[in-house]
């Protein structure tokens, strides 16, 4: 990023105004509002890794700030939409022993997922999510609501009419829907809504298939080797 400095400016001396004020943290700690903590705290705790770095220069009647992210280090955030309480409770534990540096949150609900992921879609990286599950949290609502079939697909909707470009795999232990089979499913998902929607995991408590397919599904998706 560059600027272009007043035709007077002295470089000499706003590079070392420019050096004291970085170095001085607790000064601009102090300051609170300073634009330079806002950025020192979005480069090294937004993207999780505090060896990320910034640097101002001013230098041929320009100024120039380098931003060095350091991407290996970068963590991936995972957003699970279940309200099967079993299922959840085995996906989470099968993401926190494959991928043990992500962070993971989950939405239990069709209301708490789509407030979650209209509202905050740009904190996940990647979104899994079941087709149907039950409208409130059980908190909120001791039954957790009705039942809605189509809960998934109807976050897919909103997702595709906001133009939330989050990644989506269902995961699901249904091989019908209605009357379409999984697969015919897959397909309709795949054409309604492209940008989103990336494949499908049949879930099942008994087999262990799906954590393979899983694994090399969100590793393909997040261009993990």
């Amino acid at each position: 990023l560059e600027n272009d400095l007043p035709e007077d400016a002295n470089e000499d001396i706003l590079n070392k105004k420019f050096q004291d004020r970085i170095s001085d943290v607790a000064l601009l700690q102090k300051e609170g509002g300073s634009g330079l903590v806002k950025a020192m705290n979005i480069i090294k705790y937004d993207f999780g890794d505090e060896k990320n770095t910034f640097s101002i220069i001013a230098k041929d009647g320009k100024c120039k700030i380098d931003i060095s992210f350091n991407l290996k280090g970068m963590k991936k955030s995972i957003l699970l939409v279940e309200d099967y309480e079993e299922k959840a409770k085995n996906i989470l534990s099968f993401l926190k022993s494959e991928f043990p540096d992500f962070t993971t949150n989950r939405c239990s609900s069709y209301n708490a997922a789509q407030e979650e992921i209209f509202e905050n879609s740009d904190k996940y990286d990647l979104i899994l999510l079941d087709m149907s599950m039950t409208t409130f949290d059980l908190a909120s609502d001791v039954s957790g609501g009705i039942p809605e079939a189509s809960a998934g697909q109807d976050i897919l909707e909103g997702m595709f009419l906001r133009k939330i470009p989050t990644p989506v795999i269902v995961v699901t232990m249904y091989n019908v829907f209605g009357r379409k089979e999984l697969t015919a499913f897959d397909k309709e998902l795949a054409e309604n809504y492209p940008q989103n929607y990336k494949s499908y995991v049949f879930y099942s408590s008994q087999r262990n298939e799906w954590k393979k397919l899983l694994k090399s599904q969100i590793k393909k998706i997040l261009n993990i080797k």
